[in-house]
């Protein structure tokens, strides 16, 4: 199982949408999908439409000051063909301040996730917006990291804080490497937001060369917890998502 982390510090950039809708592209290409929604607001979750029981989400596989009593089998969800996820909640914020007594906590995902190692192709997890335990949890259990910016001077500057975070996460986990940045609420006809563009390039960051473009279909399918691909089929930002997907799938 393929294992990525979709992860920057700051909130607002596409981190949910970017893995709900390149989940629904690998699916379509015939692979079976793990979500993995690590954030305590569970955007993501919501969005696919599931509402976790009491004590059958993600934050009962981590555990808090003592380990977690359920597995990653016991509470997956199934969202559409292809796709389950690990649903979040709330009570995730208590297991990150509750695990940071307890030995090897940065490794607690990545031990959970072993035992489904066999039934999925592709992971995705989709982090919360800080550099918490639970980030690192996420990062430590990944084969690589994708990192989605808008193209602001703010986004850039929390981009450059975010890459010394991963190169101080090598000692957790030396095999992590950034799949791709990718740039979101992008337009091209904006001086600024080429300019940012141009910035991450000459950087020699592995800029990805298609973007997503601010687009109202994204924001609906929240709402309709559908991903992109079932909402709105012709947008041209399934493009972008399937082409990340396929990255992906080249390196199953």
């Amino acid at each position: 199982m393929k294992t990525i982390a979709i992860a920057v510090q700051k909130g607002g950039t596409g981190k949910t949408t970017t893995a709900y809708n390149t989940a629904a592209e690998i699916a379509a290409a015939g692979k079976r999908v793990l979500l993995v929604d690590l954030d305590p607001q569970s955007t993501l979750t919501n969005s696919t439409g599931i509402t976790p029981a009491p004590g059958s989400d993600i934050a009962a596989v981590i555990g808090d000051a003592k380990p977690g009593t359920k597995t990653i089998s016991d509470i997956v969800k199934n969202v559409y063909p292809g796709i389950d996820i690990a649903p979040g909640s709330i009570e995730l914020a208590y297991s990150e301040l509750m695990i940071i007594g307890r030995l090897g906590r940065e490794t607690i995902l990545k031990k959970a996730l072993q035992q489904v190692n066999n039934d999925y192709d592709v992971c995705i997890i989709d982090n919360p917006p800080s550099l918490g335990l639970l980030t690192v949890n996420g990062l430590a259990a990944a084969d690589s990291v994708l990192i989605p910016i808008q193209p602001t001077a703010a986004d850039i500057q929390g981009l450059q804080l975010f890459l010394k975070t991963l190169q101080n996460m090598k000692e957790i986990n030396p095999g992590l490497y950034v799949l791709g940045i990718l740039l979101t609420i992008y337009d091209k006809r904006l001086t600024l937001h080429r300019q940012a563009a141009d910035e991450i390039r000459a950087a020699g960051l592995p800029l990805f060369p298609c973007s997503v473009s601010r687009s109202v279909r994204i924001a609906e399918t929240i709402g309709e917890c559908k991903p992109l691909l079932k909402h709105d089929p012709q947008n041209p930002n399934n493009e972008t998502y399937r082409a990340i997907a396929n990255e992906i799938i080249k390196g199953l």
